[in-house]
């Protein structure tokens, strides 16, 4: 459903059709349309998605407008977060069951979010732009008081408004005390740090030494396991390599942890070259064959030069010519021997290599069962570091909050007098710090209220409206309305909370009501027209889409100021009213917020609104009976006080038409609790 101008001559004033018709035809930020959700997908669905049209409506909240209540709801939202609304005001929604209370509520509720949104971009303008929204579900016998806090308490929360929490912990109690509590509790927080530290710093070590750690402290690792078994073949190898320690087990996990520590590309073929020559028995090994070899040398060195050292013999004494001869005949021996000292040093090496394969297999096998091992505990370890590093970094940041906000207290302390005998609120008396509703509430108040005092600002950012939707006050008993009403009027007084509550029909509401709500609207007055009609067309419609209703955040629709003749009519019919302040405030509110709905028609909104809100029942029947036959035309004359009131009001204003007067008692049948 597209917006146009005649969709709203219909159902929107001309005020606001004028504000929002001309915003709704430019596309920009300030104009954007507010839409559900749901609605938006339904907008934002691309042409190759087939959106399947609805064949039966459930008895939900709608997601849609359906029954064309969006300007109302977008003029009741604007009163909600207007910066000339004083608070607290309560908006109360009368209707029986399927009037639609739950979604005018929700358009309520989310232009008022939208109306927040669109403030950031306008500071100056009327409205304001930190809002929060909580929902309270009254409940009989349970504290009206207690619920309301604790919705706004968990509203708040959600909103990043942490800090405030903190600060309504501290509003009238002793600066001098909170500036010790603030001390104290960077203390602890610090030390709670050095204790996170410490523990990252065993951790970082456990990391370092975790090789060890599964080697020789932690049970039933697999080198443990495999070392136990092979126990009868390790033990006598380590004796033979000099290994005589009184526990093998240790000696031989000793000996994979220094290989697995080795530095190098190859830490296994260095740790067996060393297994060639560092250990008991290989170096003598290694002597062994380098004589053998050396003797090999000699034996074909002698072979090289026998012509030289024979013909030496030949010179040798007599006496000594037989040994000469003898050496001389069996020369050829040299080669024998040559070969017997080459095959013992090959012999010797052989019996070497053997040695250190024999030794160090059961070593290097040792060596990969530590390494799974460690690479299985190391995933555990980095776990817990990187979740420790991240309770460090937490705590750093809560020691950082916890220093500023010392500081604070502390400059607070310096500034403000101390005041042992304050009040101190119930939260901060418990062990437990948990807040009781009213001392948060009065609290919350007391921060928001001195939000311009330079010695009792908060330090925290403050919300500038809070809005709260009460639910459930029908099933509450007389009584426990009157109750209800009475602890919020208390705890209300002052604060800047502008609340919407949803009550059944408006002909049974009490007196408790009429008191606690300011602003009422009655959502089962709505003609045929503006209800049935529309709703059965919105049903029957494919992929029915909400109305566009522009937010311009520069203005409101209750900007436009009285008239002198508005101001000398509204005197006039004040007295028809009543005299009391209450009915006279009531009425002149009620006033600017239907007069945003129809400027053009004020002098007969204000009659109709007088008569509903002033007039006898027999006054209103009188009138009502009085225009009957009368479509257009001025309005007839009446008797008696009604006719008194008649007369004034259309001195006052000019006139006043049939067409006119029908309309206002209309809007006024809506704005009525009576």
């Amino acid at each position: 459903m597209t917006v146009t101008e005649n969709s709203f001559e219909k159902s929107l004033p001309k005020v606001a059709a004028a504000k929002f018709k001309t915003a709704a035809i430019e596309p920009s930020f300030e104009s954007a349309p507010m839409m559900t959700p749901e609605a938006a997908s339904y907008v934002a669905a691309p042409s190759s998605i087939k959106v399947v049209s609805r064949v039966f409506s459930s008895d939900a909240a709608s997601p849609v407008d359906l029954l064309g209540d969006a300007v109302d709801a977008a003029v009741l939202a604007e009163m909600l977060v207007h910066k000339g609304t004083q608070t607290p005001v309560t908006l109360g929604l009368f209707g029986g069951p399927g009037v639609g209370k739950s979604t005018f509520v929700a358009l309520v509720l989310e232009r008022v979010q939208a109306l927040g949104v669109a403030a950031e971009k306008a500071p100056s303008g009327p409205f304001h732009s930190k809002i929060v929204i909580a929902k309270a579900v009254l409940q009989s016998g349970a504290s009206a008081v207690s619920t309301l806090a604790g919705s706004i308490h968990e509203a708040l929360s959600r909103a990043g408004y942490g800090q405030l929490l903190d600060e309504t912990q501290h509003a009238g109690r002793d600066p001098q005390q909170v500036a010790r509590e603030a001390q104290e509790t960077l203390g602890e927080t610090r030390q709670r740090l050095d204790t996170e530290r410490q523990v990252l710093h065993d951790l970082n070590g456990r990391n370092a030494r975790l090789a060890d750690t599964v080697l020789f402290e932690a049970a039933g690792s697999r080198v443990d396991a495999y070392a136990r078994k092979r126990r009868g073949m390790l033990e006598p190898r380590l004796r033979a390599f000099g290994f005589e320690a009184s526990d093998p087990l240790q000696t031989f996990k000793t000996l994979i942890r220094d290989v697995a520590d080795a530095r190098g590309a190859f830490p296994r073929f260095g740790g067996f070259l060393r297994s060639l020559w560092a250990f008991k028995g290989q170096t003598k090994l290694i002597l062994l064959a380098l004589v053998s070899l050396f003797f090999a040398w000699a034996a074909g060195f002698a072979i090289q030069t026998q012509a030289t050292w024979t013909a030496s013999l030949k010179s040798w004494p007599e006496n000594i010519q037989p040994v000469a001869n003898y050496l001389t005949s069996h020369a050829d021996w040299l080669h024998v021997i040559q070969a017997g000292f080459l095959v013992l040093t090959f012999a010797f090496l052989l019996w070497n290599v053997s040695r250190a394969i024999r030794f160090f297999m059961p070593v290097s096998h040792g060596v990969g069962l530590l390494r799974a091992d460690v690479s299985a505990r190391k995933r555990d370890i980095d776990g817990l570091l990187a979740h420790q590093t991240q309770r460090v970094n937490m705590l750093s940041q809560e020691v950082d909050i916890a220093a500023k906000r010392a500081a604070e207290a502390q400059a607070r302390g310096r500034s403000v007098r101390s005041t042992p005998g304050g009040t101190v609120p119930a939260f901060v008396a418990n062990s437990n710090r948990q807040a009781s509703a009213s001392a948060f509430l009065r609290s919350l108040n007391e921060l928001i209220a001195n939000r311009d005092n330079a010695t009792g600002k908060a330090s925290a950012p403050l919300p500038q409206r809070i809005i709260v939707c009460f639910d459930g006050f029908d099933s509450l008993t007389a009584a426990d309305q009157a109750a209800c009403e009475r602890e919020l009027h208390e705890c209300l007084a002052g604060s800047a909370i502008a609340s919407v509550i949803t009550v059944g029909s408006a002909s049974l509401a009490t007196d408790a009501v009429a008191r606690m709500v300011q602003i009422p609207y009655d959502l089962g007055v709505r003609g045929y027209n503006r209800d049935q009609g529309r709703l059965i067309t919105s049903l029957l419609e494919p992929n029915p889409l909400p109305e566009v209703i522009a937010i311009d955040p520069t203005q409101s629709v209750y900007d436009q100021p009285l008239t002198q003749k508005e101001i000398a009519l509204l005197n006039g019919l004040a007295e028809w009213v009543g005299p009391a302040p209450r009915d006279i405030k009531r009425f002149i509110n009620l006033y600017r917020v239907a007069r945003a709905l129809e400027p053009d028609n004020g002098a007969s909104l204000a009659f109709a609104l007088a008569l509903r809100n002033g007039g006898s029942p027999e006054e209103r029947a009188a009138f009502d009976a009085g225009l009957t036959g009368y479509e257009t035309g001025d309005v007839p004359e009446f008797a008696q006080r009604l006719g008194h009131f008649v007369t004034l009001a259309r001195k006052t204003a000019g006139g006043l038409q049939v067409a006119g007067m029908r309309r206002a008692l209309a809007l006024a049948r809506r704005f009525s609790a009576a």
